[in-house]
């Protein structure tokens, strides 16, 4: 679905050029002179890097996030077990698409996955 470059907000997800961002701040600047445009940074979803973006008068895509529970099961060799909590199904992760929350995982414990559809 498109919007408007005014209904830009904290915590939207939108892609561009195929890449996913989560918007982590915006600013609407109206100059003197001119048109008025957003100001935004934006946190890629997979990397985490930072993109700061202008846009003025466009429409821009946003991105298809569903948010789901799971248990952390197990770990075997560099693959890590979760299990949705709605539809019981096993998802298996890489340690590099887990990241950094590795050091944090107990077994049972519930986790928030953002998944882009």
């Amino acid at each position: 679905m498109q919007v408007g470059i005014n209904n830009i907000k904290n915590g939207l997800s939108i892609e561009l050029e195929g890449v996913v961002y989560y918007v982590v701040s915006y600013e609407n600047v109206k100059p003197g002179k001119g048109s008025a445009f957003v100001r935004t940074k934006l946190r890629n979803i997979k990397t985490g890097a930072i993109l700061e973006r202008t846009f003025r008068n466009e429409k821009i895509e946003t991105a298809e996030i569903d948010k789901r529970t799971y248990q952390y099961m197990y770990t075997s060799g560099d693959m890590y077990e979760f299990m949705d909590h709605d539809t019981y199904d096993h998802i298996s992760l890489h340690r590099n698409q887990v990241g950094e929350v590795i050091n944090y995982l107990k077994e049972n414990m519930e986790a928030t996955a953002l998944i882009y559809k």
